[in-house]
C-alpha cells in the first residue's frame, strides 16, 4: 500500500525497472495506490512502455484506489531546511483532512499529533494553525555596537 503522501515534479510516481531489465512483464506486485496527491508529474506508473497505467494496471499489479487527487496543486510553503527543504501545507490546501480515515492516530514527521482535524492530512506533516506563513525575513540594516 502506497497512501497518505504528497508526489510532485517527477517524471513517473512509480517506476517499474524490473520491465525493461528482463524484457518479460513482470508477474502482480499487488500495489494498491490511494489516498495520495499527485501534481506535476510524467506518469503515475511506468513500465518503460508508452501506457500511463493511471486508473489501475491490473497486468502490473498496480491498483488505484479511487482517492487519490490527481492534477491538483497541493499548496505547500517553504518551512525551513532540517536538514534539507521541506514544506507545510497552506491553509487552503486541498491536503488536509484528506488521507486515509483509518490512518491511525500518531504523530507526524515533526511531531504534531495526527490528526488534529477530523482526518489526518495527506503529507508528512499535519497542518497547524499559523504555521502556513514563510518566516520572517532576517532584518537588515543592523549595527554592532
Amino acid at each position: 500500500v502506497f497512501e497518505n503522501n504528497i508526489v510532485m515534479n517527477v517524471g513517473s510516481v512509480f517506476l517499474d525497472a524490473r520491465w525493461s531489465a528482463t524484457g518479460v512483464k513482470p508477474a502482480s506486485m499487488g500495489l494498491l495506490f490511494d489516498y495520495n496527491l499527485y501534481y506535476n508529474y510524467g506518469k503515475l506508473y511506468d513500465d518503460f512502455t508508452d501506457a500511463d497505467c493511471y486508473g489501475g494496471c491490473p497486468d502490473t499489479g498496480y491498483t488505484d484506489g479511487g482517492h487519490n487527487l490527481v492534477g491538483i496543486d497541493p499548496r505547500l510553503v517553504g518551512a525551513g531546511m532540517r536538514p534539507s527543504p521541506y514544506y507545510r501545507l497552506q491553509a487552503a490546501s486541498p491536503a488536509i483532512d484528506a488521507a486515509d480515515p483509518a490512518t491511525a492516530p500518531g504523530n507526524d514527521f515533526a511531531g504534531t499529533v495526527v490528526p488534529l482535524g477530523p482526518r489526518a492530512d495527506i503529507g508528512a506533516f499535519e497542518f497547524v494553525t499559523g504555521a502556513d506563513s514563510l518566516p520572517p525575513a532576517a532584518p537588515t540594516n543592523l549595527t554592532v555596537q
